[in-house]
Formats: C-alpha cells, structure tokens, sequence
C-alpha cells in the first residue's frame, strides 16, 4: 500500500469510528467485563491536559487497524506513527478531539516498546500509564470484546 493510500486509510478509519460512536451511549459499554477499570483508564488518558498518549492509543488502534498482525506494544514504531498520525490520524481528529500535530511522537519518540518502565519516566505518569493498560486490554481481547475496546476509547 502506498504511503497517501495508508494515510488516508487511517484518516478514514478514525471519521468512521467517531461516527460510529456518536450512536452509542455509555451504556453500551457497561457490558463490558472490565468495564470500571477500562473507564477509570481512558479517565486518566483523556481527563488531562497532555493530549500525547491519546495520540499513541490512536495511533496503535489505527496501526492494528491497517495491519492486524501489528503489535503496539512491543514494536510501536513499526506503523510508522509519524505518518499515520501527522497525515491521517491529525486531519480525523480536527476541530472533534483536542490534539497537537505529532501528538504521539512528543511523548514515545523513537520508542519500540510501550510499558510500565516508560510509563514511568513520562508526565503526567498517570496518563502514560492508562495508555500502557489501555493498549494491554486491547491486545488481550479478541473479536468482538476487542472491537467494543476499541470503540469505547473513541467514544
């Protein structure tokens, strides 16, 4: 797939999840089976001023999104979150969900792995660390259950 191609993959993706999700209510997530602690995370990820590790979950959503084999854990750089995010993600995002141009790359920067030991040199480490946990639900859900994840962080 072409760069713009990819770009505008993930552009799409984004426009199709916030419409989605404009449909639903809070209480279509309470089925989910961790459904306090998936809320009390995206509180801490969403609920502060630094933008940036949304950004990171967004990217590797959309990152797993385009490739489903990606692992944003282990190897967040492999989507080449830049791009995606700075040429896709960005332009979804505008005037709907506060966010800076290369939100992800000012807090994971030439960063492969996403865990509690970079979590914590981060600030605020509350929201880095929702990011960790949140990315870690996503990658041990499956089918559905993951998909339901995935559209509670975008709503």
């Amino acid at each position: 797939m072409e760069v713009a191609q990819r770009n505008e993959k993930a552009k799409q993706f984004i426009l199709d999840k916030l419409e989605l999700v404009s449909t639903f209510t809070e209480s279509d997530f309470k089925v989910l089976d961790d459904y306090f602690n998936l809320k009390r995370s995206l509180n801490s990820l969403i609920n502060v001023s630094a933008k940036g590790f949304r950004g990171v979950v967004a990217t590797a959503i959309t990152g797993k999104f385009l490739n489903p084999g990606y692992d944003p854990l282990n190897d967040f750089y492999s989507c080449n979150p830049r791009s995606i995010f700075e040429q896709g993600i960005f332009y979804a995002f505008e005037n709907r969900i506060p966010c800076g141009k290369s939100d992800p790359l000012n807090v994971a920067k030439n960063i492969n792995v996403l865990n509690d030991e970079w979590a914590k040199g981060k600030r605020p480490q509350s929201a880095a660390q929702a990011a960790v946990d949140y990315l870690r639900y996503i990658e041990s859900a499956t089918g559905e259950g993951q998909e339901d994840i995935i559209n509670f962080f975008f709503f």
